[in-house]
């Protein structure tokens, strides 16, 4: 609670004076053992009309972190401004009473936060051994969420799920399930099996990555293929368009006389090498 609600401005309600003020004392001991400023306040009617004013004025002013634990008197009617979430210590007395704390957080576009902590009591030598155990092995997201007792003789197995209820209640309430030497096989078969269809589905979405990827590119390489096929239709027309223009000079050669004969090559010898001439003579 201490980490959750210290550095912000918020409101925890208890159900009791008395509860408001054991909570606020211890933390503020835990601001004091951490070295930083004291940000969290009791609330009650028993307090002086001086000290509730004081609070309330500076949560409205939100220029510094501020936790007021209060019991109904921060509940409604008073103007708090902003405050980052609301925290129910316990169990509220009504729904309708909750809803209205919650109100009280969520404001000026920020969403409403509600924070409900549960008393519960310390592990010590006299506790449940299954809560040691479970204390001990069931540490998710570092293990599973549960655990398995592994219970080596088919007499003691056989004890302990003769007696009605009790296999259950320790699956759900300790997260420990009860095996013996004839289902402990049959379990791990089918955990290997979970884990495998677990693998196989976080690999599928891999795949269907990898085929979305090569589908992009494989609508790309065909776009390369369209460009080409208008380029090569270009170069087409292209042909067609010279093809047309030499028939056309064909038709129009067609009535000039045509020089045959040892004459033709000498003419065109003539005509070439006056051609060069004129190329070397001085300007």
């Amino acid at each position: 609670m201490f980490s959750n609600l210290r550095g912000s401005s918020n409101l925890a309600f208890a159900a009791s004076r008395r509860t408001v003020e054991a909570l606020a004392d211890r933390l503020r001991e835990r601001s004091e053992r951490a070295n930083v400023p004291e940000e969290f306040f009791p609330h009650h009617g028993s307090l002086s009309k001086e000290l509730r004013e004081m609070l309330e004025t500076r949560l409205k002013a939100g220029d510094q972190p501020t936790t007021a634990v209060a019991t109904t008197t921060l509940e409604l009617g008073i103007d708090l401004g902003s405050v980052q979430s609301v925290a129910q210590v316990g169990a509220p007395r009504s729904l309708s009473g909750l809803k209205q704390r919650l109100g009280r957080s969520g404001r000026r576009g920020s969403p409403a936060v509600l924070r409900i902590y549960v008393r519960e009591d310390h592990l010590d030598p006299d506790s449940d051994p299954l809560d040691k155990l479970c204390e001990k092995y069931v540490h998710p997201p570092y293990s599973t969420d549960f655990a398995i007792m592994y219970l080596p003789t088919e007499g003691l197995f056989a004890e302990v799920i003769r007696r009605p209820g009790l296999a259950s209640e320790i699956q759900t309430k300790h997260r420990i399930m009860i095996q013996g030497p004839t289902t402990l096989a049959a379990l791990l078969s089918s955990l290997q099996m979970g884990f495998r269809t677990l693998a196989i589905e976080k690999r599928s979405s891999e795949v269907w990555q990898v085929l979305g990827a090569a589908k992009a590119e494989f609508l790309k390489y065909g776009q390369v293929w369209e460009k080409l096929g208008k380029q090569l239709d270009t170069a087409r027309k292209t042909v067609d368009e010279a093809g047309k223009r030499t028939r056309a000079v064909n038709r129009k050669l067609r009535d000039v006389e045509t020089l045959e004969g040892p004459e033709t090559p000498a003419l065109i010898e003539l005509v070439l090498g006056e051609e060069d001439d004129q190329e070397l003579s001085p300007i």
